[in-house]
């Protein structure tokens, strides 16, 4: 009796650890499975996103700016002025001298890749032949950062520019100047063959740079920069030229801002800048070539990274000597 008893107790034992086994396993089952679904519903899921960059709301004194692209493909070089490939807008093409530009649509602009703070400036525009015998216009001038790229020269009040004749006017026409949407009769009308020279000289002083910093949204960066009271800059002008002769002073005293050669193509609308400095009509006027602002941003990058090295060398073995003698060691 005594060995069936130890026997049964034996057998309920196993029988015990067994159903352990089974509930441990299926409960090892229920939550692989489990795991498993939740995984196939992440992927379910939508990735979370930044809003549209205009859904985006700010303080009144602050602007929300797309961090440009930096990547190899757009990668300029610094020491030549050229056609942005990022600072214009998607419609614009450029052509592999980078000086060449052409439209599709309605107004699009593109800038240079430098820009003037300071001083007397010139570059040339040649008005190209529309594309497929299509129809086209053009508006040129300068241009700040802040200028819209989906619009025209002249838009707002961030550009100034130059608009050519309109739709199958004569040549002897008068032509148009732009600032902030408003145009004003200005010099002769343009078109396809003619060269049209853009000179902007600043007042004294340089132009302010508006602040900037940059944050994070759900994974994409942006630029915010601080907005500031414009101030004109006093003595300034900009005036423009056609085929050599002057067409007289269009704009005076623009804005203290960083201003890039600019233009906007309408449909078919084609132009080759030409930023010297061999000019096809030499302007006559104290301007200096806008090539040479490629020569300034290296010569001052260079001038930075020189007192950047200087800073971080170690004291010269004669300055140490002299920085440990106090003054009252002095003989």
């Amino acid at each position: 009796m005594a060995d069936s008893g130890k026997e049964s107790k034996e057998t309920s034992v196993k029988e015990t650890g067994k159903e352990k086994d089974t509930s441990a396993s299926t409960t090892k089952r229920k939550r692989g499975a489990a795991a498993k679904k939740e995984k196939e519903r992440e992927k379910d899921r939508p990735t979370p996103s930044a809003p549209p960059m205009q859904d985006i709301k700010l303080p009144d004194k602050y602007r929300l700016l797309p961090v440009p692209k930096a990547d190899a493909a757009n990668a300029q070089p610094d020491d030549i002025v050229q056609l942005s490939r990022t600072a214009k807008a998607a419609q614009i093409t450029l052509q592999e001298d980078m000086l060449t530009a052409s439209g599709c649509k309605g107004y699009r602009m593109v800038r240079a890749t430098h820009g003037v703070a300071s001083g007397s400036w010139y570059f040339e525009v040649k008005v190209n032949t529309p594309q497929n015998g299509e129809d086209g216009h053009t508006r040129l001038g300068w241009c700040t950062e802040m200028g819209e790229l989906q619009a025209p020269v002249g838009y707002d009040q961030n550009s100034y520019s130059y608009r050519d004749r309109i739709a199958n006017a004569a040549t002897d026409t008068p032509g148009c100047r732009f600032h902030d949407s408003t145009g004003v009769e200005y010099g002769g009308s343009y078109g396809p063959g003619d060269v049209i020279g853009c000179w902007l000289k600043m007042g004294p002083g340089t132009a302010s740079v508006r602040s900037r910093q940059r944050i994070n949204i759900k994974g994409v960066e942006y630029i915010v920069e601080e907005e500031r009271e414009r101030t004109p800059s006093v003595g300034s002008h900009i005036a423009f030229f056609k085929n050599g002769e002057p067409q007289g002073t269009a704009f005076e005293d623009v804005w203290a801002e960083v201003y890039y050669p600019a233009a906007s193509l309408f449909r078919a609308a084609a132009v080759t800048f030409n930023f010297g400095p061999t000019f096809a009509f030499p302007p006559g006027c104290d301007a200096r070539p806008v090539c040479e602002l490629a020569k300034l941003a290296t010569a001052s990058d260079e001038t930075a990274a020189a007192a950047q090295s200087d800073a971080a060398a170690p004291a010269e073995p004669a300055a140490a000597e002299a920085a440990d003698v106090g003054v009252g060691d002095a003989e």
